[in-house]
This record gives structure tokens, C-alpha cells and sequence, in this order.
């Protein structure tokens, strides 16, 4: 009729437009990932700064201070490793697509292609893998734990690992608060809550 039956390949992807991604879930990782996004021309030069200092002080390369524009580029260009040369090339390309993309057209590539663990790619196939449902439904305390795991999702993932996911969940709701995009009393109802998923790879 149509109508797909089913996927054979090895990662999920169902394909979102921005219109169908609750604002929460938006709000939810551009707080986590990248809280200037909608002013910055690909490169944040704080999160650049606040990087350089700590890899600095820790004498290696510990953090990397991409925006979500950097971390397309990354994801697209399959760009591997860690080194400043691959760090110059990321902002290059991320520079390159802020000049021909909207940042909703950013954005929309970026929720749909954020690796987000147990072979889940996007935002959508991630709401049913660990929901079980579809991506507008997702709630606030979903939505945070979503965005929490974006860095490292086998590290912190909410079927294997829900204390380290909740951990991240609670972080990502008070960067939230301290964004303004929830109030602080919404950041700590839903700290409250337990770490609750539906898993379903079928």
C-alpha cells in the first residue's frame, strides 16, 4: 500500500521536518550543544576559548568546543579523529555551510543525521527506540534525556546505563533553566522524575 514494512540496514533513520520536532527537544539540545546557534557564523569563538584553556591546562585534547553547525560538518564529511587539523578543516566546512544553508535547514540536517546509539540515527528513530513513540510526543523529561546523550550515547544510555543518563538528563534540564527556555521549577520537577524507556529495536 505504499507503506514501508520494515528497515534492513544497520542504522534506523526516520527522516523529521522541524515542524514535527517539539520545541522542547529543540530548545533541549541547543542548550546542551550549542546555546549560541542562532548568532554565531558556524564557530562559537567562547566555546573555542573555554576549549583551547582546558586542553591547554590539561595538556591534550580534551574538549573541542563544536557548535552544532561543526558537528554536521564532522558527521557529513566523516571527518575522524582528534587534531587541530581536523578542528580547522570542521570550521572551515561549518563556516561554508552556515554561508549556504538557514539555520532551520541546519538544524533540521542535524536532528536527523545526531547519532544517538543502538544504531539509532536522528531524533525520530531515537523516540521510538527508546520510547516507543513517535518523535511529537516526545515529552520534556524525554526530550532532555535525548539531548543529554548526544556526546556520548553507548557512554549514556538510558537502556544501559540510566544512572549516567539520568545524570546527563538533569544536567541538560539545568542548562535549560539557566537559558531561560524552562523555568527553574519545570528543571526540578522533571530532575525528579526516574529515567523511564520503552525499548524496542523490533
Amino acid at each position: 500500500k505504499g507503506e514501508p514494512v520494515g528497515n534492513a540496514g544497520e542504522v534506523e533513520r526516520e527522516l523529521v521536518t522541524l515542524s514535527e520536532v517539539p520545541p522542547h527537544l529543540l530548545k533541549a539540545i541547543i542548550a546542551t550543544e550549542d546555546a549560541r546557534f542562532y548568532s554565531h557564523p558556524g564557530f562559537d569563538i567562547i566555546g573555542l576559548s573555554r576549549a583551547a584553556v582546558k586542553n591547554f591546562t590539561s595538556r591534550g585534547i580534551r574538549q573541542g568546543g563544536s557548535t552544532i553547525t561543526q558537528q554536521l560538518a564532522r558527521n557529513a564529511f566523516g571527518l575522524q579523529g582528534r587534531s587541530y587539523e581536523r578542528k580547522i578543516k570542521e570550521i572551515f566546512l561549518a563556516m561554508r555551510i552556515e554561508r549556504e544553508c538557514s539555520k532551520d535547514q541546519i538544524l533540521t540536517h542535524y536532528v536527523n543525521r545526531i547519532y544517538l546509539g543502538h544504531g539509532c540515527s536522528g531524533v525520530g528513530a531515537a523516540a521510538r527506540c527508546y520510547f516507543a513513540k513517535d518523535v511529537q510526543e516526545i515529552t520534556l523529561v524525554e526530550a532532555a534525556t535525548l539531548a543529554g546523550i548526544i556526546k556520548a550515547p553507548v557512554a549514556y544510555s538510558p537502556v544501559t546505563q540510566p544512572a549516567l543518563a539520568k545524570e546527563k538528563r538533569n544536567l541538560t534540564l539545568k542548562r535549560m533553566a539557566d537559558t531561560g527556555v524552562i523555568t527553574e521549577d519545570e528543571a526540578m520537577a522533571a530532575s525528579a522524575e526516574p529515567v523511564v524507556v520503552r525499548y524496542d529495536k523490533t
